[in-house]
């Protein structure tokens, strides 16, 4: 506590003691707001810049995806001329490999086509996945003919070792 002495001039100076150190205390919270509000600024930017960056990653891949798969179908199109079909269950993606280097020329795309489906009737894919890097993108056609996109990134969790 502070002491005073008992004279006539005490309750002026710690009246302007008290004034300065309240003026202290104000800047300091005002300074401790500042920092707050610039750090919450700071998370606030950080958080938006990570979900734009994440939403045009998602669209760049959607938009490759449904050129392979544009490239899927004028690949069928073309083996149909040849009597045949782009479709070979025997291969890991589930193309046959002339076929899957032609979709991926016509597509110009990098990743990787593993087909899950084929319509040997229409000559046109049922579903596929599409993965590139961290991004895994999943096509299937509905029952209605319309077809269903899904966007995923692979994002780890723990690693261990």
């Amino acid at each position: 506590m502070d002491t005073i002495k008992i004279v006539g001039e005490a309750p002026e100076e710690y009246a302007l003691f008290r004034r300065r150190r309240e003026a202290r205390l104000a800047r300091i919270r005002k300074y401790i707001n500042c920092i707050w509000i610039f750090c919450a600024t700071l998370i606030f930017l950080f958080w938006c810049f990570n979900y734009v960056t994440r939403r045009i990653e998602a669209r760049t891949m959607l938009g490759r995806a449904k050129n392979v798969e544009l490239a899927m179908r004028l690949t069928a199109i073309e083996c149909y001329g040849y009597g045949s079909t782009p479709y070979d269950a025997g291969e890991e993606s589930g193309l046959d490999k002339e076929a899957e280097r032609k979709i991926m020329h016509y597509a110009e795309a990098g990743g990787r086509i593993r087909v899950l489906g084929w319509d040997e009737k229409e000559n046109v894919p049922t579903g596929f996945i599409y993965s590139e890097g961290r991004m895994l993108v999943f096509y299937s056609l509905g029952e209605d003919g319309q077809p269903a996109w899904q966007v995923c990134r692979i994002q780890d969790i723990l690693s261990a070792g």
